[in-house]
Order: structure tokens, then sequence, then C-alpha cells
């Protein structure tokens, strides 16, 4: 792993999530304030930053699982009565540690070209209970092997089910039924089958003898919110004394709030209103390459709030594709798109309505990437002369800012239940290969547009077609890794 990511990951490790084992749901703090049963401490892997999955996560979790493992095998799995988790970690592209019942069963990914569930110990051993498929037997030679840390060689298997493909995850299982490992298949079950020697399966995790922890308990997020109100509640208290103090330190500064239509602003947003800040403006800026439901989302919301009076609109001067004819594709590496279409603007309006400096409160979160991981709560911006950025929500878990929004009953994008994990430009490259891929199943209208686009750019520059079937357009110089990925 590298080294940034190292630092990251460490910097932002999450220590304060908990699960009750009585009610089966998470909890903010130690002692369940429902039935005052001590919690015990959920193992993530870091970030730790965990959001709850809604519907469409869950069917599409369901449909990944049941095309891997067997229709139904999903529904077992993520079932409606209980509150499941999704934390997303770090991976080439997007990959999602589910959690049921307090226990990571697994992680969905995709692979740039489909999703995939990597089952772990308890995945593997309730998918085995439910009679999932790709299951691999072994003698019991073959598993004091594996217990000493050895994989799978072919002589040890004594049966494999007959779907295996090269580089599926299967599911490792002794002649007494137990299961022994999760692997990675090196080989189809057909190739397996005419093999007479060499490492067929390759060990990803060894399983443990324990058995399965499924929860019989059933809960709802209405259960969590009711629970951890009076955490969220103190968690907002210091929030918005944070915002007062920043506000009278810098009592001669301009304010504003920028909305972008996501979960994080409009919980700011909220946070903002609550301590009562006066002369303040809430600021959107329009680059034209908006989600349509972001835009009605805006003022929707400040409308139920009653305070769409104090929203400043702004569209871009500089027109999104007149700029990519010339400059091409923006990329992670090369952003004229943030400089041409939001800067630009912030500037004028920091000039224009907050008399040349000012305070502006971003809904920017740690766990969100390794440059804001680092940044401080309030610092000067090279980028916007005279604007000081304010993160008063910085050191808040994405379920913290969730249990804000239900408690105190706001309504969120509509993108957040299409399977949308940000909230932002829809061709932004800094998405992942899935995040561009769900844009074109559920706007393929904007998604051919910017398609077109790609592809007339890439025929120019006489690119291949990998460039655009891998999102190589993402960067202005793609890292060796990706480079060596698509060869």
């Amino acid at each position: 792993m590298p080294r940034k990511i190292s630092r990251y990951l460490f910097k932002v490790a999450n220590k304060n999530i908990w699960w009750c084992d009585y009610c089966n749901m998470p909890i903010l703090k130690q002692l369940c304030p429902r039935c005052h049963e001590k919690g015990r401490k959920l193992i993530l892997s870091l970030p730790g930053d965990v959001r709850p999955a809604w519907r469409e996560d869950l069917n599409l979790m369901r449909n990944i699982i049941d095309n891997e493992y067997g229709n139904g095998i999903g529904k077992k799995l993520l079932p409606d009565d209980k509150i499941i988790l999704i934390n997303k970690i770090p991976w080439l592209d997007r990959m999602e540690e589910i959690i049921v019942d307090g226990y990571p069963i697994g992680a969905v990914f995709f692979d740039l070209t489909r999703w995939r569930f990597m089952p772990k110990s308890e995945g593997a051993k309730r998918i085995n209970c439910y009679g999932g498929g790709k299951r691999v037997l072994i003698d019991e030679g073959a598993v004091k092997a594996i217990r000493n840390g050895m994989n799978i060689m072919v002589g040890g298997i004594k049966s494999i089910d007959g779907n295996v493909e090269r580089g599926d995850y299967v599911i490792v299982v002794s002649r007494r039924g137990d299961v022994v490992a999760v692997g990675k298949a090196r080989f189809s079950s057909r190739e397996i089958r005419r093999m007479r020697n060499g490492m067929a399966i390759k060990v990803k995790e060894i399983v443990d003898e324990s058995k399965i922890k499924e929860n019989s308990s059933k809960s709802t997020w209405s259960d969590f919110l009711k629970a951890n109100k009076g955490e969220i509640e103190e968690r907002s208290e210091k929030t918005i004394k944070f915002i007062s103090k920043t506000v009278d330190r810098y009592w001669s500064y301009g304010r504003s709030i920028s909305f972008s239509g996501g979960k994080d602003s409009a919980c700011l947003l909220s946070l903002v209103l609550e301590a009562g800040i006066d002369k303040v403006k809430i600021v959107f800026l329009d680059t034209g390459i908006e989600f349509p439901e972001t835009i009605r989302y805006i003022h929707d919301f400040l409308r139920d709030l009653n305070v769409e009076n104090l929203l400043i609109y702004k569209k871009s001067r500089n027109d999104f594709w007149s700029l990519f004819e010339r400059l091409g594709p923006p990329g992670r590496d090369y952003r004229w798109c943030c400089k041409s279409c939001k800067l630009s603007s912030m500037q004028e309006i920091v000039k224009e309505y907050l008399n040349g400096r000012c305070l502006t409160f971003l809904g920017q979160r740690k766990y969100e990437s390794y440059w804001r991981a680092y940044e401080p709560k309030v610092m000067e911006t090279h980028y916007i002369k005279g604007q000081l950025k304010v993160n008063p929500i910085r050191d808040w878990t994405a379920l913290e800012v969730w249990a804000y929004i239900g408690i105190q009953k706001l309504s969120v994008n509509p993108l957040y239940f299409r399977n949308y994990v940000r909230i932002g430009c829809f061709l932004c490259p800094a998405s992942d290969m899935a995040d561009l891929l769900n844009v074109s199943k559920t706007h393929p209208d904007l998604w051919d547009k910017w398609e077109r686009a790609l592809k007339c750019w890439m025929k120019n520059k006489g690119f291949n077609e990998k460039w655009l079937r891998y999102g190589l357009w993402r960067w202005r110089n793609p890292p060796k890794i990706w480079k060596n990925l698509i060869g």
C-alpha cells in the first residue's frame, strides 16, 4: 500500500462506532442508550466511514451476490429487517465492505468491467449454510495444509462446483462440511478437473472454526435514530458553538455557505442556520454539467427551509463544452473544470456580494480524501483571494451526517437512493468507473453526449478503445498501476 494512503488511513481511522448485540444496531457510544448494555467495538476496514445501505444499495448488492452464488442468496445474506451498513474502502475502483449483525461479511467491488462479491469469513460461512454455490470440497490433508498457511493444490481437491471461473472467489469446505477458507480460483472448474498437479486455489482468508454469528434480532433505521438522538444532539451543539465562535472571531468578514446539493452540505446548512448566523449567503455554483435532480433539489430544499431568498445561484460564464473542444477532457491531474467553471465564479461572488473577503462554510469531511484529512478546520485558500474556508463537520462520519439528517427530518438529493455515493458534476474525473457506469444507466442522454465528445477527442488524438473503455481519460498522465493493468 502506498505510504501516502497508509498515513491517510491511520489519521482518519474511525474509533467511535460500536454495535449493540441485544438491539442489533450500531451505536455512537459504548453503552447502548436503548438497552444500556455494553456495545462491541466494530472491527472495520479503514477508514471506517460507514453509512446505511438504502433500498437500491441492497438491490444492487443482492443482485451481485445472486450472480456469483445463486438466486436468493443475496436476500438471505442481506435481509430487509436488519440495519445493514456499507463502508467504502480504498481500492483501484469502487469497493464497499458490507456489515451485517455488526460483522463484515464481505465486499462488493467493481473490477473495471463488472461488479463482483468477495466473501469474508462470516459471509463464507453464511453462504455455505444457505446452500450457495462455488464451493470447493477438499480432503483432510488439505485442511491441515491450509491451516499452516499453504494454498490449495489440485491433489487436495475432492470436488468443485461446475460454475467456477478463473478469478472467482470460492468457498473452501472440508468433508465434514466446515468452511475452511475463502479462496480465489486460478483456473476454471473445467481446467482444474483436467489438471494433474499444481496450485489451483489461492487462499485469501483462513476461516476460523467458530459458529456463525447470525443475530435473530430485528432493527430499523428509526430504532437507530431514536437510540442515538442524544449523541447526535451533543455533537450538533459542539459544532454550532464552533460555528458561532468562528463568526465572532472573524466578525468583519462576509459569510457564505457552499451548498452543493449533497448530504454533507445539507447537514452543514442546517447547522449554520441553527447557530443563528445572520447576513449569510447560500452559494450554489452551477458548472453547467450538474445532474438535473441536483438543480431541482436545491431550490426545493431551500424553499422548504424558507431561506431561498439567501441563495446566490451562480452559473459559470465559461461554457464547459466549448472549453472541452480546446482543452480536452478534464483529469484528476488536470482539473481545468473546477478552475474555469467553479473557482472563477466564486471569486466574482466574494468581490460582488461579500465585501472582498469572507468566511465560506463547507461540508467537507476528513474521511473523503487524503487532502481533506490534512486540512484544518479553518484555512486560507490559495485559489480564491479573500476567502477563508471553514469546515465545521470535518470530523463527522457519514453515519453521523445521515443520523442528523434523519433526526432533523431533512430532505436529501434523490440521487443518493439511486446508488450514488457522492453528488457532483455527472462526468467528474474523480469518479470511479462504477459511478460512471451508473450515470450511463440512470441518465443515458447525459452520458451519450459525454461519450460522443470523448470519442471525437479520442479519434483526433489517435487513442485506442481502451482509453475510453477503462476511463483513462480521467488523467492526462494515467498512473503506472493503470497503465500496467490495461496493458
